[in-house]
């Protein structure tokens, strides 16, 4: 049964086919078994399912309609779902740059120590902006291979230096082993700023969600993440880092919830200033249905890092250490059963013993949703 609502229709015909090989006297398993082949396209195999049944089984008049409806209907092949949200977004940020919150700041130690002032253009600059995203889902086959295509481009009125434009794609497959689910999903990405190519991202990602008979709704699972980092126009800040996340999770019709935790470990592959680090992460983000009207979702995320080395010999002396805690408010409010309207707030504060590093930035949104359901 967790092999059907999980969409591996395969699993879930292997499993039924040892139940009724064990327990041929088991109409219920014959039956599901029939309707697994019919919903696969395989109208063969069902029919000498449904022959069976009412052959050996002499079944009762519910269960003579459920086979006959299904003869009417016919066992076609299974269509392909595509799955699509569009975003359209309108907004402000206050520090678009991640300009610094103090200008002051010394380079040096000692008697060579130097105060200087950071130039207008290093500061905080806020702007307006304008942004486009979309993802689209599509199921590769019936036993839960599934992609996701996202792609999102972001404007500003006046700093179009910072202009960004990404491209994420990502595959994922569930497998079964008894009670245990490995969810494995593999990504690659690519973001330009300002039209120049500014990173490329490759990720393998592997969860294995636990059977630890835990209530109704919750569950808990364990990740392992490695990625890698290119930057081709920035000389020796390319990286390759891993992560060990654990997850509790709690998931009951539009309520949801997350509490996470995390160990991260990031090597640089060149030579990046401050070599290498380590860090942790913690993050609790959720979604509440408000009376059915509405829906309100919140996150919050705090992710520390600790560099290995000094970040510039000579000049800044320091390990750098960095704290960066996320703030996320929403409302949404459907308008129909494919839209709905957003109200986002953000806050983002990164903390840091070098100076030139801490900022600010603060934005608040408008977005326009639309939810299309494709299938072919």
């Amino acid at each position: 049964m967790l092999a059907i609502t999980e969409g591996r229709i395969s699993d879930a015909q292997a499993k039924l086919g040892i139940l009724v090989a064990k327990e041929p006297r088991h109409a219920g398993a014959w039956l599901d078994l029939a309707m697994l082949y019919c919903s696969a396209g395989n109208a063969d195999e069902a029919e000498k399912l449904f022959a069976e049944i009412e052959s050996r089984f002499a079944p009762p008049p519910p269960i003579v309609e459920v086979i006959t409806k299904q003869r009417q209907m016919g066992c076609t092949s299974p269509r392909t779902a595509f799955r699509g949200t569009i975003r359209l977004s309108r907004g402000v940020e206050s520090n678009v740059n991640q300009g610094a919150l103090n200008p002051n700041f010394s380079i040096g130690s000692g008697i060579q120590q130097v105060q200087l002032v950071l130039l207008p253009e290093y500061q905080a600059q806020s702007d307006q902006l304008t942004q486009l995203a979309a993802d689209i889902g599509h199921d590769f086959s019936v036993n839960g291979l599934t992609g996701l295509l996202q792609l999102q481009s972001r404007n500003y009125e006046h700093l179009s230096a910072y202009n960004t434009s990404s491209v994420f794609a990502s595959l994922a497959q569930p497998l079964q082993f008894e009670r245990w689910l490995l969810q494995t999903t593999g990504s690659v990405g690519w973001v330009t700023l300002d039209q120049n190519m500014y990173s490329r991202q490759q990720q393998l990602q592997l969860e294995l969600q636990t059977p630890l008979g835990l209530p109704e709704y919750y569950s808990w699972g364990l990740s392992w993440i490695w990625g890698k980092v290119n930057y081709p126009r920035l000389t020796g800040f390319d990286s390759k880092g891993r992560e060990l996340r654990t997850a509790l999770s709690y998931n009951k019709g539009r309520a949801w919830w997350q509490m996470a935790t995390g160990i991260m470990d990031d090597q640089q592959t060149g030579q990046r200033p401050g070599g290498n680090r380590v860090g942790s992460r913690v993050a609790l983000e959720g979604q509440f249905d408000l009376d059915g009207l509405m829906l309100l979702q919140a996150g919050w995320q705090l992710q520390k890092w600790q560099g290995a080395a000094r970040y510039f010999p000579g000049l800044i002396d320091a390990q750098r250490s960095q704290h960066t805690a996320a703030l996320r408010l929403a409302v949404v409010l459907p308008i129909g059963k494919q839209q709905a309207l957003t109200i986002e707030y953000k806050d983002i504060r990164n903390a840091e013993n070098i100076s030139i590093f801490e900022y600010r930035n603060q934005g608040l949104q408008l977005s326009w949703q639309w939810h299309p359901m494709m299938t072919h």
